[in-house]
């Protein structure tokens, strides 16, 4: 079952199956989705605070936060309101 797939550690969920963690902050991600787009946020969003964690070249950082913005300008033009 998906329950006994499931690790919890606070509030940080992880599924080894998937090979994913997922953050569950209040207000925000809480109850796990198995929506693609949901499930990429979540990986990606790890995956960004964990090179940040552990440091990025300025020029990467520069990079990644241009590759953002085409993202959420790409998010804002495509989004049904």
């Amino acid at each position: 079952t998906l329950a006994g797939l499931l690790r919890t550690e606070g509030l940080r969920v992880a599924v080894p199956e998937w090979q994913q963690v997922l953050e569950l902050l209040p207000g925000s991600y809480t109850k796990v989705s198995l929506d693609p787009v949901h499930t990429a946020v979540a990986a990606l969003d790890e995956k960004i605070k964990t090179a940040l964690a552990t440091g990025i070249e300025e020029l990467r950082k520069e990079e990644l936060l241009r590759r953002i913005a085409e993202l959420q300008q790409f998010v804002e033009e495509n989004a049904r309101k």
